[in-house]
This record gives C-alpha cells, structure tokens and sequence, in this order.
C-alpha cells in the first residue's frame, strides 16, 4: 500500500517503474484505474482534502519519486508574475 483512503495529502507521486492501482472503495481487490509510467496523488493536493482511494503496488517492483506539497504548490499552484506577463 502506497497510501490509503483518508490518508493526509503530503506528496505528489510520479512512477519511474512499475505499475500501481487506484483501489475501489465497494470492491476494493479490483482496481479502479491502473497507472504504469504516469502520476497520482495531485488532485488531493489540489483540493487540500485527504486521500479519496487508496493506492497499492500492481507490479512486484514499483520505483516512485514523490514531490513533497510545498514543493508541489510551488511549481504547480503559485502564480509566477513573469509567466503571467503577456507577450
């Protein structure tokens, strides 16, 4: 298990190997999505709500990086008064 349902929203996860599944709350041995080479965990950080389903490994080896909220929010979600300026 990466993170479960209800868990707090402290990292943005992008897979570099491997493959996960986004877990159904009602059946929760099938997965709702699987994600190979991709991202998840960004619209809870986007919303500021904890986790909405839970993420478990589908591959025997999954290699994650993880960009924590604060660094998320800076490179996603703040405003950068140059790339506002139009052309």
């Amino acid at each position: 298990v990466i993170y479960s349902k209800g868990d707090s929203s402290s990292y943005f996860y992008m897979i570099h190997e491997g493959k996960v599944g986004v877990m159904m709350a009602q059946v929760p041995i099938i997965p709702m999505v699987s994600i190979e080479k991709g991202f998840f965990g960004e619209i809870e950080l986007i919303r500021g709500t904890t986790r909405m389903h839970t993420v478990v490994a589908l591959s025997e080896k999954v290699v994650l990086y993880r960009l924590e909220l604060t660094y998320f929010k800076q490179l996603f979600l703040e405003d950068d008064d140059e790339s506002s300026l139009s052309t």
